[in-house]
């Protein structure tokens, strides 16, 4: 298992939340309690809880900026991972061969590269470990009523909202859990699970608000073309599930949706097919009932009946669900191998499902470990992306961003006109072809991309920065020096602003008023000092001069 994902131990780290998330984060360079609560603050919005940065802190603690201990450690969570998989499964009662092929599936599958290989994605690791611990635990109170087990549940899924705010399903799942196990469905389980209720409710209602604004799609899709792309969604993560192939890190929205649309119509006609045989099989094979409920179930908050970001679905949205579908896998093996035993020749019968099964595991883990190599780094996973979808803007920007850190500025200009190309209101990639611009002094052309990216977005600040390098270089120096203080207000933090304002403040006569900012732009970052102290001898030689 562990072979398929060695390859991503060799892996780096990406423009895709890694640089946020990890390199850039001064929260993970020490473990303190004021950084576990500054980031528990901040980090609903991206469905994370505290938990994962510090785990991410950990590793930084173990090797600072080596990926490859980022990487060994989610490699190593994953692995743990499929053993309370395969502990559930069991006792489950799909016994050790069912309970061992879907663990194994679990642990091999592709779609779940993404949330392996993926150092961000270490929510998602976590997640679902104490998630399945939870489901563990549960077992042991539904069948044997251990009060110790009830406990030890409440207390994994605390940390499983603490991870991730998927986590938030559950309470539902517990229930079919219960049906399950032959409880009764009535008020005493529904009081028995207000404790797993109350936080996640608090936890749904913070994210929520959290994420209320993540919706860069021009206006909401109504609820029709809301529920299409959730019933899609589930067409498409079980065909991804059954033949994981042209996965991608990005999956953009269809350009049309509509019941008339074949996807679509298809999708339907699936999920209806799906639901009449689960409710004719709900007796004669409740586990397989419990599996799909399962998978539907945790994939709820992820179907975007809701529509929350630009994409329509993700391979990390079914680290947790896949398990549902696997657990149906492992019914079947079990059941096979039960019949094989039946046979005239049984070791033959046996030897037979164990070549399949290695067949299988054999596939899935080359093609896992050819995924891994996708996401080696930046350019890799978005050459992939726009590969397979090329009007995928966020990929032709963030290539560019790749491109422009390695020093080949025109490719980067090329993505970022593509970008906007793609999507002409993505003022980051408008801003960006500015600084190029700029930096070839190529300055009426900047203008333009300059004026639109602040028209889009006013609260971009490294826009109003290029602004005022643009009217600096047009001699509008009292224009330069609002546009320089706008960038500063917008980012206390930004030497090139101080700077700038300082700059603008000194060719408008006002020495003494620039002097702060020179020496603030020097304090952040000290190898602007050279620069200041010329220009200050530039100045006093001019006024010497008059």
């Amino acid at each position: 298992m562990t072979a398929a994902f060695w390859g991503s131990l060799d892996n780096g780290f990406t423009n895709w939340d890694d640089d946020t998330l990890v390199v850039n984060n001064e929260l993970i360079r020490e473990i303190s309690i004021e950084n576990l609560l500054a980031a528990g603050a901040s980090s609903y919005a991206s469905a994370q809880g505290p938990l994962p940065y510090l785990s991410l802190a950990a590793d930084w603690a173990m090797g600072g900026l080596d990926p490859t201990v980022f990487h060994r450690t989610a490699l190593v969570i994953h692995v743990a991972n499929c053993l309370i998989l395969f502990a559930l499964l069991g006792c489950l009662g799909l016994g050790r061969p069912g309970a061992f092929f879907g663990a194994m599936l679990f642990g091999l599958h592709p779609l779940h590269v993404e949330s392996v290989a993926w150092i961000s994605e270490r929510k998602d690791l976590l997640c679902a470990f104490f998630f399945f611990c939870a489901l563990y635990f549960y077992q042991g109170w539904a069948v044997g009523k251990s009060r110790t087990r009830l406990g030890l549940c409440l207390a994994a899924f605390v940390l499983a909202l603490a991870s991730k705010s998927m986590a938030i399903t559950l309470p539902l799942v517990l229930l079919l859990q219960d049906r399950l196990a032959h409880r009764r469905l009535g008020w005493r389980l529904l009081v028995e699970k207000v404790p797993f209720i109350v936080p996640a409710t608090a936890v749904a209602l913070v994210t929520w608000f959290a994420q209320k604004g993540s919706m860069p799609r021009e206006g909401a899709l109504d609820l029709i073309a809301n529920i299409l792309i959730a019933i899609r969604g589930l067409a498409f993560y079980l065909a991804k599930l059954a033949l994981p192939a042209n996965l991608s890190a990005f999956y953009p929205y269809p350009e049309s949706i509509s019941l008339m649309e074949p996807r679509f119509a298809l999708a339907v006609g699936m999920v209806i097919v799906a639901a009449i045989v689960l409710y004719r099989w709900r007796r004669r094979a409740p586990r397989a009932v419990f599996g799909a409920l399962f998978f539907l179930v945790t994939l709820l908050p992820v179907l975007k009946i809701v529509p929350v970001g630009n994409a329509a679905a993700a391979d990390r949205y079914t680290y947790i669900p896949s398990a549902g579908i696997l657990l149906i896998a492992g019914i079947l093996a079990a059941r096979l191998w039960e019949r094989a035993a039946q046979l005239r020749t049984p070791g033959a019968g046996r030897a037979v499902l164990c070549l399949a099964s290695v067949t299988i595991f054999a596939t899935l883990g080359t093609v896992t470990f050819e995924r891994c190599e996708v996401w080696r780094d930046s350019e890799t996973l978005w050459r992939d992306v726009i590969a397979k979808y090329p009007e995928v803007s966020v990929a032709h920007y963030n290539l560019g961003l790749a491109l422009r850190a390695e020093g080949d500025t025109a490719g980067a200009l090329t993505c970022y006109r593509e970008a906007v190309r793609i999507d002409p209101r993505d003022a980051e990639a408008h801003n960006n072809i500015a600084g190029i611009l700029i930096d070839r002094e190529e300055y009426e052309e900047a203008w333009p991309h300059c004026a639109q990216a602040l028209r889009i977005d006013p609260e971009i600040w490294h826009a109003h920065r290029n602004a005022a390098i643009l009217f600096g270089a047009r001699g509008s120096y009292e224009q330069a020096l609002d546009a320089a203080l706008r960038a500063l207000r917008l980012n206390q933090r930004s030497a090139d602003a101080a700077y700038l304002a300082g700059l603008s403040l000194h060719h408008l006569g006002r020495a003494d008023d620039a002097a702060p900012y020179l020496e603030k732009a020097v304090t952040l970052r000290p190898a602007l000092g050279e620069a200041v102290a010329q220009l200050k001898l530039q100045f006093e030689t001019e006024n010497r001069q008059k």
